[in-house]
């Protein structure tokens, strides 16, 4: 038997993990992460044009510039210390995190969804 390859050691794969997580944590887009990592670690806002190739080139399977990583590292670990300060990443705030609904919510809602399905299908 062959073994299996996987890509899961490339480090395409890990870029795009630790974008992934850096984004879900400063509750932003992938696009304005790499316009905040630019800034924070060169100090210069990025030209649009060069920053949407990087971004593109990073969209399409490249590794992400070193900027990026060192920034996701960052939000990491000051996250993981529980000090994540958003003025220091370049935010002026952390978005406000939205609690899922509850089961009672989600019980109500299919009840009405199953109701009008019914109501519907009596009338026509």
């Amino acid at each position: 038997m062959l073994p299996r390859i996987t890509n899961l050691d490339c480090p395409q794969r890990e870029d795009a993990h630790a974008v992934a997580a850096t984004k879900a944590v400063l509750g932003i887009g992938e696009f304005e992460l790499f316009r905040l990592a630019h800034r924070w670690f060169l100090g210069s806002e990025a030209d649009e044009k060069a920053l949407e190739r990087v971004f593109m080139a990073f969209l399409f399977g490249g590794a992400a510039p070193m900027w990026v990583r060192q920034y996701c590292r960052a939000v990491r670990d000051a996250a993981a210390e529980d000090a994540l300060d958003p003025r220091r990443f370049g935010l002026e705030r952390l978005p406000r995190r939205i609690t899922p609904p509850g089961p009672l919510y989600l019980a109500i809602m299919w009840s009405a969804g199953l109701a009008i399905c019914i109501a519907f299908s009596l009338t026509g």
